[in-house]
Parts: structure tokens; C-alpha cells; sequence
């Protein structure tokens, strides 16, 4: 994650079981609900809050290491552009 005011990197590994979670989650945000992501995570937890206005609150928590909340403006299609993300990773894991 990179803004102006903090730039992180925290490793995290994603299991297949995840991929239905942040769908569910995606699908949440399409319909302007709050969302996280990945759930009863012991590690890293992202946190997101949709605004009417198009913008988009998001925490990152980290219980090891750091938490940090910022504000966004979320580019148009950037739930489609993940939904396609998931779409291609289960099919590269062989799950379509």
C-alpha cells in the first residue's frame, strides 16, 4: 500500500477458501455495504467502508505489526477489475 503518508508491504498468504470469501465480500461492496476481508483472519484484516460519494474508507490491520486507515477515491471499475483478478486465479489454480 502506498499513499503519501505511508508506504507498507505486509506479506500475507492467500488460501483458496479466501477467493469465496472476498468475492462475498466484493459483492457486499457492489451494494455499498461494509466489507472484510479475509474473515476470523488471525493475521492481516482489511476493513472497508463504502461512501455514497464514491469514496472509500479502508483499514488495514495488522495485529503483529501496524494499523493504518486512510481515505480513497476508488477508480470506477475497481470492483470488476477484481472480480476478473479472482476469476483468472482460480482458473490458474484449476477452480473455474
Amino acid at each position: 500500500m502506498t499513499t503519501d503518508f505511508v508506504n507498507a508491504r505486509l506479506e500475507t498468504s492467500i488460501w483458496l477458501d479466501h477467493l469465496q470469501e472476498w468475492e462475498e465480500a466484493l459483492s457486499r461492496l457492489r451494494a455499498g455495504e461494509d466489507a472484510s476481508w479475509p474473515q476470523g483472519s488471525r493475521g492481516l484484516e482489511l476493513y472497508f467502508h463504502p461512501h455514497e460519494n464514491g469514496w472509500l474508507s479502508l483499514s488495514v490491520h495488522d495485529p503483529d505489526r501496524l494499523t493504518v486507515a486512510l481515505g480513497l477515491e476508488a477508480p470506477p471499475e475497481w470492483i470488476e477489475e477484481h472480480e476478473a483478478n479472482v476469476q483468472r486465479l482460480r482458473e490458474a489454480c484449476g477452480e473455474s
